[in-house]
């Protein structure tokens, strides 16, 4: 193989790990957004901000904890690599009470209702944060 192919092969390394590294801490700033601008009464709706790579998680947890939320979110979004799909999900019946307003109720009855903490929800304001983040460690990864 000439210089020219190994030099291109370490130039698309580099810059692969590098892309890498911006969605991972991209991703790791806005779930922490999202977690920590999370409406709080016991901690829970907090502390069920479930992160996964290539799937998405459908559990939930009795955990209060937003602290180990965070945690796992850096623990999970780690072993990311290029072209995989990270998620966080909320799996809480009430979540969709929080970010839209709307709750099911016994039969699947939608019925109205919102968080006076987080009006606006919590998702739809946090994800405008997203370009900022990865305009942000793209300079950085330079």
């Amino acid at each position: 193989m000439s210089n020219f192919a190994l030099d291109l092969s370490k130039f698309v390394n580099l810059t692969n790990k590098k892309m890498a590294v911006v969605v991972k801490k991209s991703f790791i700033q806005l779930s922490t957004e999202i977690i920590e601008t999370s409406p709080v009464d016991t901690g829970r709706f907090r502390a069920n901000w479930l992160p996964a790579v290539n799937g998405y998680r459908i559990d939930t947890t009795e955990s209060t904890n937003e602290t180990k939320a965070i945690a796992k979110v850096i623990s999970t979004t780690n072993r990311y690599k290029l072209g995989d799909s990270v998620t966080l999900s909320n799996n809480l019946p009430y979540s969709t009470a929080i970010e839209f307003g709307l709750f099911r109720g016994k039969g699947d009855k939608i019925v109205g209702g919102f968080s006076k903490k987080a009006p606006a929800g919590v998702v739809r304001v946090n994800i405008l944060r997203w370009q900022k983040y990865v305009d942000e460690n793209a300079r950085k990864a330079r």
